[in-house]
């Protein structure tokens, strides 16, 4: 979503492929918040503690937790101690405020209370590159673990010998309403995928997928590179494209074929 400076104040949304609950907690526990705001920063959730930014050049940005309402809102001040920056300890606003989508969470900022909209808006970067931060690792703490189990389990089904065990294997790994499209084939559901599979494997039957290198992962989507051979021979490479649910399943594979 776009910036919209505002005289004294600048305000900015995101949206994050994480659940409220999860932005959450990258707001108000310092572990976590440290994540993306900086090694070394601090905040919690209650009333009138410390919030502390620690930038990479040894700056802070300091200032103290207002308000939190779990999973909905945070507002803390904010300010600098460096007197030039024009924006002293105390002096300003910042409240998020979080609003749950169907994949995800709808972010809201808001940074008030500025002395003139020069300085507002000298914020804007700040805000575009830190808001970013959160929501890569807001989607990293919500999908990220387990994923490169869940993505092999999507290959495993095309190379399970037996159709009776690819059921449970795409269970693990693609949403009911799954769907894929390449070259070959569309489908759009779970069930019809199947049905794609068990043809493919039929025509095919001595060939296999295999993925190669590491997954990547970026604000809910991810890129994942394989190879098709039959026998021990290559057939194929390609890239999926994927598309991930809230809950980190498949929700939608767009895949390319190399060769």
């Amino acid at each position: 979503m776009a910036d919209t400076p505002q005289s004294h104040s600048i305000s900015r949304g995101v949206e994050i492929h994480a659940s409220p609950a999860t932005v959450y907690r990258l707001l108000t526990e310092s572990a976590l918040f440290a994540r993306w705001a900086g090694e070394g920063s601090e905040i919690s959730a209650e009333a009138g503690s410390p919030m502390i930014v620690r930038f990479p050049n040894g700056d802070t940005a300091e200032g103290e937790v207002m308000q939190s309402e779990r999973d909905e809102l945070v507002v803390f001040t904010w300010g600098y101690p460096i007197e030039s920056k024009g924006v002293p300890v105390g002096s300003t606003r910042v409240e998020i405020t979080l609003d749950a989508q169907d994949d995800g969470t709808e972010l809201e900022l808001k940074h008030s209370g500025f002395a003139n909209a020069e300085i507002a808006n000298a914020h804007v970067g700040g805000w575009r590159h830190m808001l970013s931060k959160l929501s890569t690792s807001a989607c990293e703490e919500q999908v990220g673990e387990g994923l490169d189990e869940r993505i092999d389990a999507y290959f495993a089904a095309w190379n399970e010998d037996d159709p009776a065990k690819r059921p449970a294997l795409l269970a693990d790994s693609v949403t009911e309403d799954f769907v894929y499209r390449d070259k070959h084939g569309m489908t759009t559901s779970r069930i019809e995928y199947l049905e794609y599979v068990n043809t493919t494997r039929a025509h095919m039957p001595n060939s296999h997928v295999v993925r190669m290198g590491p997954v990547s992962l970026s604000e809910g989507l991810v890129l994942v590179r394989w190879s098709v051979t039959s026998e021990g021979k290559p057939l194929a490479s390609g890239t999926n494209v994927c598309y991930l649910s809230g809950r980190g399943l498949l929700r939608e594979v767009r895949a390319f074929w190399e060769d």
